[in-house]
């Protein structure tokens, strides 16, 4: 009876050491998960890369490739105006949303109008042109009067234009 038991012990044991393992060799478990696509391409263009490294939040360098760009989409257009906004690059980011804003496709939707024309008065704000800044606000404020943030900006403008620091230094330095 010991020498049964033994034979069997004996037997699980060497087909459990020396048996196929699911994680070694030939796995024929893997045939049920989907293969993996290895044929990654690269953008034919640098306008389509420059929307790979938006989409990666690389604002820096994705705004070079959109300024290699032969052309840009609407789209394109405004998230190469985002990259310069992102970056605090308020003087590149105005004059790329002017040109987003003065699009067609882009002036149809209110929308992204309303997106543009916002991001336009900040930036406005950031580079000290308070009066432009501050007339698109108000246009803001007209279609929501209760919206808190655009009363801060408008009292922040407000204050701003009031401590302006930098043109009352303009009027001592001729002295």
């Amino acid at each position: 009876m010991n020498k049964n038991l033994l034979t069997i012990l004996f037997i699980a044991i060497s087909n459990l050491l020396f048996s196929q393992k699911p994680w070694k060799g030939n796995n024929s478990f893997l045939e049920h998960f989907a293969k993996e696509d290895t044929n990654y391409s690269m953008p034919h263009n640098f306008a389509a890369m420059g929307d790979l490294l938006f989409n990666n939040f690389e604002y820096d360098v994705s705004a070079e490739f959109y300024e290699q760009a032969n052309s840009l989409s609407s789209r394109q257009l405004i998230n190469h105006s985002l990259c310069y906004y992102e970056n605090h690059d308020f003087t590149n980011a105005i004059t790329l949303f002017e040109k987003a804003l003065e699009d067609s496709s882009n002036s149809t939707n209110s929308n992204v109008s309303l997106f543009l024309k916002y991001h336009y008065a900040v930036s406005l704000k950031n580079i000290h042109e308070f009066e432009k800044s501050k007339e698109l606000f108000q246009e803001f404020y007209k279609l929501d009067s209760n919206d808190s943030y655009i009363n801060l900006q408008l009292a922040s403008i407000d204050s701003l234009m009031k401590w302006d620091s930098i043109s009352f230094v303009e009027k001592i330095i001729p002295f």
